[in-house]
């Protein structure tokens, strides 16, 4: 077995020991293991760099269940507790998209689609916030995205914030 060390600051971050560190490649799995100085073995399937979905997170200070029901069918409400008189919900798309100007293209036809009276609403939310998550990826190539202009000016029309959320891989 050929033994390869790398020096994956991420890697260090991720574990509580941040000892002498070794990684190593077994051909025959196809996996990469990382070995610490207490014999612990990790292992991490080699994966590029994706896109993963785009969360819309809204607060609001009334009862937000008027926009879950209008978009029943549209979007998934994954969370949507009321805290200290806050109120909250996190939606997803019921449909995925490969990319995340897809995906916020369709978070922007929902909201232009929205009838009056909850258009109002969602304007007086305080956050409305797309939340873009990508996984990091262990080997390359790198992930380039881009969200062209105009999709850029619906996002400030329409939402108080953009996010990005980079998970490690696992």
């Amino acid at each position: 077995m050929k033994t390869q060390v790398f020096g994956f600051l991420f890697l260090f971050l991720l574990l509580p020991e941040r000892i002498h560190q070794e990684l190593r490649y077994d051909s025959y799995a196809e996996t990469r293991q990382l070995v610490t100085t207490s014999h612990q073995f990790i292992s991490i399937m080699p994966s590029t760099p994706y896109f993963m979905n785009v969360d819309l997170d809204i607060h609001a200070h009334a009862d937000l269940q008027p926009l879950i029901d209008h978009w029943q069918d549209q979007l998934i409400p994954l969370v949507s507790p009321t805290i200290a008189g806050a109120h909250f919900v996190r939606f997803e798309l019921a449909d995925s998209y490969p990319t995340a100007s897809e995906t916020i293209q369709y978070f922007c036809t929902a909201v232009e689609n929205l009838p009056p009276d909850l258009l109002q609403f969602w304007q007086q939310c305080p956050k409305r916030i797309l939340d873009i998550g990508y996984e990091s990826g262990t080997e390359r190539p790198m992930l380039q995205d881009a969200l062209p202009m105009e999709l850029l000016l619906k996002i400030a029309q329409y939402f108080t914030s953009l996010d990005i959320s980079l998970y490690p891989s696992e």
